[in-house]
Parts: C-alpha cells; sequence; structure tokens
C-alpha cells in the first residue's frame, strides 16, 4: 500500500482542460464538457492510500483518499446553447447584460473523499455571483468513476417558481441526482422524500 502524510499538492494551480476535465467532471459534473473553463485550484490530502499489485479493474474500488479542493474564480464560456439560454434569462432577470464568460464559483472549499469507487464531496457552492450573490447553489454527495451520480442539489425557491420573486426568502428547494452525467435523472425532494 502506498501511503502519504498529509501533504497539499498544488496550490493555486491555474485550470487548463486537461486538469479540469479529469478532476473537476468528478467533483463539479455541472462543469464537465464546458468550454473555456478559466480559474485556479488547490489540492491537499488528508489521508492518501493507493494498493499496489492489484488489478487495474479493481485499483478504483480499492484506493481511498480524502481532502480538500479549493476552488477560485471559476469561470466558463456560455458557447453551449443551455448556457446562453440560462444566463440571458437570469441576466434579463437582474436588468443586467448577459457575458460570453460568466463566473460559476467565486470561491469554494470541498471536501472530497474517493472509497469504494465513488468521489464523494460536501460544502460545493456554484451559481451565477457576478448576476446576482443569491444565484447560488449548493452541493453535496457522489459521482462514481463508472458517472453514476447521486448528489442532493440545493438551488434558490425562486429559480424554480420564478412567478413570485417574492419567494427570494423562502428555503432552497432540494433537488436529488441520481442516473448518469450522461443521463441524470432529477427529482424534488418534499419534506424528506424524492417527489
Amino acid at each position: 500500500m502506498l501511503t502519504l502524510a498529509p501533504v497539499t499538492i498544488f496550490k493555486k494551480l491555474k485550470l487548463t482542460p486537461e486538469v479540469g476535465d479529469e478532476l473537476l467532471h468528478l467533483i463539479v459534473p455541472t462543469l464537465s464538457d464546458l468550454t473555456g473553463v478559466q480559474g485556479e485550484i488547490s489540492l491537499s490530502f488528508e489521508k492518501f492510500r493507493v494498493p499496489l499489485g492489484v488489478p487495474e479493474s479493481e485499483l478504483e474500488k480499492k484506493v481511498e483518499l480524502a481532502g480538500k479542493l479549493q476552488l477560485y474564480q471559476i469561470s466558463v464560456s456560455t458557447k453551449t446553447p443551455l448556457l446562453q439560454t440560462m444566463v440571458k434569462m437570469l441576466a434579463d432577470m437582474y436588468g443586467k447584460k448577459p457575458s460570453d464568460v460568466v463566473r460559476v464559483v467565486e470561491n469554494a472549499d470541498v471536501k472530497f473523499k474517493v472509497q469504494d469507487g465513488r468521489m464523494y464531496h460536501e460544502g460545493l457552492r456554484f451559481g451565477f455571483p457576478d448576476i446576482s450573490a443569491d444565484l447560488v447553489a449548493t452541493s453535496s454527495g457522489s459521482v462514481g468513476f463508472d458517472k453514476s451520480l447521486d448528489f442532493v442539489l440545493e438551488v434558490p425557491a425562486f429559480l424554480v417558481d420564478k412567478q413570485d420573486l417574492e419567494i427570494k426568502k423562502a428555503p432552497p428547494v432540494r433537488f436529488r441526482v441520481t442516473g448518469t452525467l450522461d443521463k441524470p435523472v432529477v427529482t424534488q425532494i418534499q419534506g424528506g422524500k424524492d417527489k
């Protein structure tokens, strides 16, 4: 077993497509397959245990990692049709001009662990802070190396019920996201039960 003492792997590393594609899609599936991802990240491990001499097919299930991923000023290009439409709608709601590049994470400390072939995360905050500080969603749960999803997403209530802007004071609306990265299944959680 290869083990390491607690260690910081990198601090404020500029994101490149290679780093973004492999690392971010496990913790932040909403940032996968987007173009123009920019920003900086830091990565530190509290636990690092990698078995040696096991078949590659078993390695993902036997690796044990835990640590913290820090995201700084993460922005993406709005070249995908879905993101373009969403940014235009939100910018119109807040009387702002839509931009070709939007910041989706201001600063976030994401705790993570890798266990049994899954990447678990908690504390992820993302949204559109340049449009409005209250356009922030949070996420916690896991993404499998097999691309399966099992996490809870909390979004501001007014994004779900756009008709009633007074709902801004209501608690966030919770959704459970399952399925896979290619075919996510989203169900609203009401009173602790999926709907």
